[in-house]
């Protein structure tokens, strides 16, 4: 199964800022929905092949999986793959400047 969309939003922040936010997978459960728990698997800072365990709410049941940063290119892209039980997510946010804050697309 795979679960796919698309949202964009202008965030009034800078790019690094939002960055920030997007690639602080500890902060994570608190802006994702369904996100219950992250908890990094792998040692040192955040890089791509970063591994964290995962506990969503899909479905109406909680599942747990491996997530797995993708690409990570400061300030302009964060991305992860993800399984969860029977799911295959995955997550691309990408940033640009634009009069009066930052463009975010997330595609998922």
């Amino acid at each position: 199964m795979s679960l796919n969309g698309s949202h964009e939003v202008l965030v009034r922040r800078a790019p690094a800022e939002v960055f920030a936010v997007v690639s602080d997978l500890a902060r994570a459960p608190s802006w994702v929905p369904g996100l219950v728990e992250l908890t990094q698997l792998t040692h040192g800072p955040l890089a791509v092949g970063t591994q964290f365990r995962q506990r969503i709410h899909l479905a109406g049941r909680d599942v747990e999986g491996v997530l797995v940063v993708s690409a990570l290119e400061p300030p302009r892209v964060f991305a992860h793959t993800s399984r969860a039980g029977p799911a295959k997510l995955f997550g691309h946010f990408e940033r640009g400047p634009v009069e009066g804050g930052t463009r975010v697309v997330h595609n998922h």
